[in-house]
């Protein structure tokens, strides 16, 4: 990951709030890769569809067709979760 282009900050963490609709005091788990199979990610939707009142942003590259999957071992708890796709493969 570039730190000179991804960097934590006030007004960026209220835009993305903002734009994916989470309040300002929500808890937020975010994974920040690609998503694939050997990364453990159907067992983290699993776990994640225990903790309610959190939000599961997930932003990759889907190299594998996973998100309806995800979607699925999340269950009734998948309305959380948000799919966000900037990048068509791995970052050189």
């Amino acid at each position: 990951m570039d730190p000179a282009r991804f960097k934590p900050g006030v007004d960026a963490r209220a835009r993305v709030r903002a734009k994916w609709g989470l309040a300002p005091d929500a808890v937020v788990f975010l994974h920040l890769g690609r998503l694939s199979v050997d990364k453990g990610l159907l067992y983290l939707a699993r776990a994640f569809a225990e903790v309610p009142e959190a939000v599961l942003p997930l932003v990759w590259p889907d190299e594998e067709g996973l998100t309806e999957r995800i979607r699925a071992a999340c269950g009734a708890q998948a309305g959380p979760l948000r799919f966000a796709c900037y990048t068509g493969g791995p970052q050189a």
